[in-house]
């Protein structure tokens, strides 16, 4: 009798493993509330393996992507993820491409490693506050070495570019202006993140930008347009107010 019990817990144990193991993504993702700043379609595969053909957050849409679930980090509480998303050659298109790390007993502690990030420059400069209105080109790339964020900046290091920059539909030029490459530290500064952008670039832009846990953006810095650019955008740094001595505007935001 205590044979037959115990192989029947063995079956029943082995079916329910195998049950976990072939789970559909989409019977866990699909019940999970999905509200309007978050949209999943397309969900293929297991829990452990799976596609999606389409994931729209905050106004940012991510086509394509596919992922893979860590086991083992499951068994200590971190849902980790190894991303692989977008086309990476679609300048016109986010992607993104690495690991990240959700701490299952707390949400807003994040980790990651080796990530990369392109974000066409138009979707994200659409958020900045800036006081005149800027068609901008090329791609914004975040490579992310190491990330540890738990509400606050704990840990971080990385860089980001703004690739092949370009402004687009400036009055007096028939065609996109190209402003080269645009470079910036990633790190942490008292609990935010800092951005820290520095020359060389056309604009002899110096700039740190702060990001604080509610993404309120504060910028602070200065630039000096080369005399190469057209006067058109030399004459549009005079929004920004007077320059200084050196012929530096001042730049917050």
């Amino acid at each position: 009798m205590k044979q037959v019990v115990k192989w029947s817990l063995l079956g029943i144990l082995a079916y329910l493993v195998l049950l976990i193991i072939k789970l559909p993504a989409s019977q866990v993702i699909y019940r999970v509330n999905q509200s309007n700043d978050l949209s999943i379609e397309g969900v293929r595969g297991t829990i452990w393996n799976a596609s999606a053909s389409r994931i729209s957050a905050n106004n940012l849409t991510i086509e394509d992507v596919s992922w893979q679930v860590s086991f083992w980090d499951l068994l200590v509480g971190q849902l980790t993820l190894d991303i692989d998303g977008g086309d990476i050659r679609a300048n016109d298109k986010v992607s993104i491409k690495g690991l990240v790390s959700l701490d299952l007993f707390d949400p807003n502690h994040v980790q990651s490693s080796n990530l990369a990030v392109y974000l066409p420059a138009d979707m994200a400069i659409a958020q900045v506050p800036l006081p005149i209105p800027v068609n901008a080109g090329g791609r914004f790339k975040v490579a992310i070495t190491n990330l540890d964020y738990a509400g606050k900046c704990v840990d971080l290091s990385g860089n980001g570019q703004w690739l092949n920059a370009r402004l687009e539909g400036l009055v007096g030029l028939n065609e996109p202006l190209s402003l080269g490459n645009f470079t910036a530290d990633l790190s942490c500064i008292e609990d935010d993140i800092l951005v820290k952008i520095t020359p060389p670039n056309v604009f002899n832009l110096t700039a740190d930008a702060r990001i604080p846990k509610n993404f309120k953006v504060k910028l602070n810095g200065q630039f000096k347009p080369e005399n190469t650019l057209p006067k058109q955008v030399r004459d549009a740094a005079q929004f920004f107010g007077r320059p200084d001595k050196q012929g530096f505007y001042k730049l917050k935001l």
